[in-house]
């Protein structure tokens, strides 16, 4: 005749802390939104500010497009920019339906310290650059010394 198998013996300290630890997960994750603090903003000006639009083709190309004269900044074939493109991509989303007639460019933004931002003026929202790595924001500075080199 087979015994069925003796339970493991689980201690009450280990069970009721793992219930403690449970709990505790619980009420953090219920109250994370109150903590939450508004994202610190650069009170000094930029150095240096482009206003910019995003175009994209239907040939997949993406044209990034100086806002106060429409001149051509730079045209991305679809195996270049895929940070570039992924940035617009996100930052039109974010601006809901008809984002491709959106209206107001997007702010390219350096300060001396070194901080980059895309900022959009539609919505408030700003993406700090160096956040992604010195490589990804030195796409979007490329984009700024181009423009300088033009002046």
């Amino acid at each position: 005749m087979r015994q069925a198998p003796a339970r493991p013996y689980i201690p009450p300290p280990f069970l009721a802390a793992v219930g403690a630890v449970v709990v505790l997960s619980l009420v953090l994750v219920a109250t994370a939104p109150l903590w939450r603090e508004a994202p610190a903003r650069p009170a000094d000006p930029p150095a240096r500010s482009l206003a910019l639009f995003f175009r994209a083709d239907a040939a997949g190309n993406l044209t990034v497009l100086k806002a106060e004269d429409g001149a051509v900044i730079d045209t991305l074939d679809p195996d270049r920019g895929g940070f570039i493109r992924t940035v617009a991509r996100v930052v039109r989303r974010d601006l809901g339906p008809g984002a491709e007639a959106h209206a107001m460019p997007f702010l390219l933004q350096s300060w001396p310290d070194g901080r980059l931002a895309l900022v959009d003026p539609a919505t408030g929202r700003s993406i700090d650059l160096r956040a992604f790595g010195p490589t990804q924001a030195g796409v979007f500075l490329r984009l700024l010394q181009q423009e300088e080199a033009r002046r």
